[in-house]
């Protein structure tokens, strides 16, 4: 696919914001952050200083050093290993920028609270504290996040290839899934599809690409089912969480399935799940405050008197990253905007009957929400 991103633009609307918070510079460390900035898969410590004008400065562990200079755009780079170490690389590219008493932004948090790769340890905090005493420290975390909120074109383009591939993956998983294979074989029967297409790497933190089924889909409040050796069985809920990534940018893809034949509770249960999504996707268009949408999304669970099984928790952003704004959920009473892209979720996992999880990469659009997955909205059957 031929997208060209324009890497500098990104740079120049974070200076804006730094200038109008009257902040001296950006360190950004997040996998996001890193991703976004420089355009390359960078999974070791690094970090890219932006100053409030002029070019930013990315520093490279020394290993990998020489592979992102040459897949990069950027034109200033340095290594660190031994001497500089990390925080002594950006304390001196701090104070060649005259920021070395200023206001910085550096990344402290992620959106919702939730772990990221990259955000900055305790002890680099105290580090890079003693080490720049007079510079003034706050989180830029929210900065960036606005920066990256509104998806241009090219991003869109490449979140819609990854949401392809994620149901490619779907699609080969499915014609594997019988009673007496195991999750494993699934899993590995999808990620072999999704990575001839070009996924380039399963993200996830919970064991890449997820298989559950039976009594693994069920934990109370579950959202996390790495694929074991388990062996599927007759009448198993099968969840199968995909995680492809495509030219940095990510897709979160979740189906449900049921192999063989649906007992009244499971069919009862899909039936009450699939109600909560066609209401969630619904209520996510332009102007309509993101609260007002979980919150009518979860009263679906509650009329059914399933409200105890499922979780107020309703999605997540989208893009070079799982952990970045907005955040859907009833605490958020930010509005959907055009050219957002989430990834719409609804979780129900009752147990003794079986789970159900929606994943679903989604752009918001003037006229709505539109799916980038065409097979993550309802529960397919499975002949057994």
């Amino acid at each position: 696919m031929n997208v060209s991103i324009n890497y500098p633009a990104r740079v120049q609307k974070l200076q804006t914001l730094l200038a109008r918070e009257g902040l001296d510079a950006y360190v950004a460390s997040r996998f996001s952050s890193l991703s976004y900035l420089a355009g390359v898969f960078i999974p070791w410590r690094s970090a890219v200083v932006v100053p409030r004008s002029g070019q930013p400065v990315g520093i490279w562990w020394e290993r990998d050093y020489s592979r992102i200079v040459q897949d990069g755009w950027m034109s200033q780079n340095i290594a660190w290993g031994a001497d500089p170490d990390w925080h002594e690389a950006i304390a001196g590219v701090l104070e060649d920028q005259g920021a070395g008493q200023g206001r910085v932004a550096f990344e402290f948090r992620a959106a919702g609270g939730r772990v990221a790769m990259g955000i900055l340890h305790a002890f680099e905090y105290q580090e890079l504290l003693a080490r720049l005493p007079q510079v003034e420290m706050s989180d830029g975390c929210p900065l960036l996040d606005q920066v990256m909120l509104i998806k241009e074109k090219q991003e869109i383009a490449l979140l819609r290839q990854a949401a392809a591939i994620a149901d490619a993956g779907f699609l080969a998983a499915r014609e594997a899934l019988r009673p007496g294979v195991s999750e494993n074989h699934v899993a590995g029967v999808a990620e072999a599809a999704m990575r001839d297409l070009g996924n380039e790497f399963n993200w996830s933190q919970s064991g890449g690409t997820e298989v559950g089924s039976g009594h693994r889909t069920a934990y109370l409040g579950g959202v996390t089912q790495p694929a074991t050796q388990k062996i599927i069985q007759d009448g198993d809920n099968i969840i199968l969480d995909l995680h492809p990534m495509y030219r940095l940018y990510m897709a979160d893809a979740c189906y449900n399935l049921v192999v063989g034949k649906a007992g009244a509770e499971q069919r009862r249960l899909a039936g009450v799940w699939e109600k909560a999504v066609e209401t969630l996707l619904a209520q996510s268009c332009p102007g309509v405050a993101i609260s007002a949408a979980a919150k009518a999304a979860y009263q679906v669970f509650e009329e059914a008197g399933l409200g105890e099984y499922g979780l107020r928790a309703f999605g997540h952003g989208l893009g070079v990253d799982t952990r970045v704004t907005p955040s859907i959920g009833p605490g958020n009473d930010s509005l959907f905007q055009e050219n957002m892209v989430i990834a719409a979720g609804a979780h129900l996992y009752v147990p003794g009957v079986g789970g159900m999880r929606l994943e679903l990469p989604t752009l918001i659009t003037a006229d709505g929400a539109e799916p980038l997955c065409r097979f993550a909205q309802e529960v397919h059957l499975i002949s057994g």
